[in-house]
């Protein structure tokens, strides 16, 4: 079975920049990940480190988020709703993410930093 450094000499790179490109954990040129990648998908089988990760991330976006913005975190009424919503789903599938929003643009960044944060979710 190949290793790190199997890839990453087939590849014609260095091992930290094979690591980078499978964990996604900084910038890569897209010409290197491509050699990479290239260099992977024409291994007869991947290595128990490339399978791992493709087998944490399935399991990492089948999860359901429920997002609960909330405008006015000292309004009774959200108040209720908040535990409410937190009953209702503490024992199911889903994630009950709340977030408190105001009319400021950096509570808005932050959603939307929320929102492309979380799988599965469209923006």
């Amino acid at each position: 079975m190949a290793t790190i450094h199997d890839i990453a000499k087939i590849a014609g790179v260095s091992t930290s920049t094979v690591s980078h490109v499978v964990n996604k954990t900084r910038y890569v040129s897209p010409e290197l990940v491509e050699k990479v990648e290239a260099a992977i998908k024409n291994l007869d089988h991947p290595p128990n480190f490339i399978r791992k990760k493709k087998k944490d991330f399935a399991a990492s976006t089948s999860k359901k988020f429920i997002l609960f913005l909330v405008s006015d975190k000292s309004n009774t009424f959200q108040q209720q709703v908040g535990i409410h919503l937190e009953e209702l789903f503490c024992d199911s599938e889903y994630i009950l993410v709340t977030l408190n929003y105001g009319s400021s643009k950096g509570h808005w960044e932050l959603l939307d930093f929320c929102l492309a944060s979380m799988p599965g979710i469209a923006g």
